[in-house]
């Protein structure tokens, strides 16, 4: 087995996503599962909603609560459609 993919998936596998994820989304999602505090920053379409809602996914999972925070109020609005559409 090649080593990036043996990293991926020794260190992955922990995580619960609803959306795909590139290695440095999982990489934060990763951070974010093992307790760091993160804050996604980055230009548009680069993937900080699919992000944050996988973040969101993989802490509703473990029980946990989240906090999210956003100057946009679409982008809330849109994160909590997209949960509700997974929960529903």
């Amino acid at each position: 087995m090649h080593n990036a993919q043996f990293i991926i998936k020794k260190y992955f596998n922990s995580i619960h996503s609803i959306k795909p994820a590139n290695v440095e989304q999982k990489y934060v999602i990763l951070k974010a599962h093992n307790g760091e505090n993160i804050v996604v920053d980055g230009k548009l379409g680069a993937g900080k909603t699919s992000t944050a809602l996988n973040i969101i996914a993989d802490k509703i999972y473990e029980g946990k609560k989240v906090l999210y925070v956003n100057q946009d109020l679409d982008n809330i609005t849109d994160i909590e459609k997209k949960i509700n559409e997974v929960i529903e």
